[in-house]
């Protein structure tokens, strides 16, 4: 007869606790690299301070429905100026096609909107200079790069002058009749138009991988 409580089999012991591995331990930086890991910081400190800078002196254009870019321009739609990062698509499918995406003179659209453009109405199209366009691209070089020499303005290099990426369209305005309308603006091929510009086959065969 066996007492209460007596159990037939033996319980099994408690697994022994895994021990937490322990950190490793920091490897101590030499003087120089101390010294290196300052410069860097002050470096990434400047130009948080310098692109504040800029940020603060963006002043949107007072959007002027009247205004018109004069016969002769070169233009381009607002989203061939602007610099677009993946990360700005929460849709993944979106995100696998921005390298498609070009962005000639990589301003963001805070910035592009300092610009003055021609509107067309009922349309949400809107024609930038790629020329006003190009000057404020060099313009952000010099600031955040002093040494940076801006090429100086050539009339006969509205596309080529700052350009960062190949466009998908540009177009050339032709009339300035009363309405506003698409129709005054004729669409140019942008490979024939930058190599009339730049007379270079290498800068064009360069702009088909851009």
């Amino acid at each position: 007869m066996r007492c209460a409580g007596y159990d037939d089999e033996p319980k099994p012991k408690a697994a022994p606790k895994a021990k937490t591995p322990r950190a490793a331990p920091r490897t101590k930086l030499t003087d120089e690299e101390k010294a290196q890991k300052r410069e860097e910081a002050a470096e990434r400190k400047a130009f948080a301070e310098k692109k504040k800078e800029w940020k603060a002196a963006l002043k949107p254009w007072n959007v002027d429905t009247s205004f018109r870019l004069r016969i002769g321009t070169m233009a381009m739609y607002k989203s061939d100026g602007l610099f677009i990062s993946p990360f700005d698509f929460d849709d993944p499918w979106l995100r696998d096609f921005i390298p498609l995406a070009k962005h000639a003179y990589g301003l963001t659209e805070e910035e592009i909107l300092t610009l003055p453009h021609e509107s067309i109405p009922n349309s949400s199209k809107t024609f930038f200079s790629c020329q006003t366009a190009a000057d404020l691209s060099l313009k952000k070089d010099k600031f955040f790069d002093p040494e940076f020499e801006i090429p100086p303005a050539d009339e006969k290099k509205q596309i080529s002058r700052g350009l960062v990426k190949k466009p998908r369209a540009v177009f050339k305005k032709t009339d300035n009749d009363v309405r506003r309308r698409k129709a005054n603006f004729i669409e140019m091929s942008v490979i024939a138009q930058i190599f009339i510009e730049t007379k270079d086959p290498n800068f064009i065969a360069l702009l088909e991988y851009m």
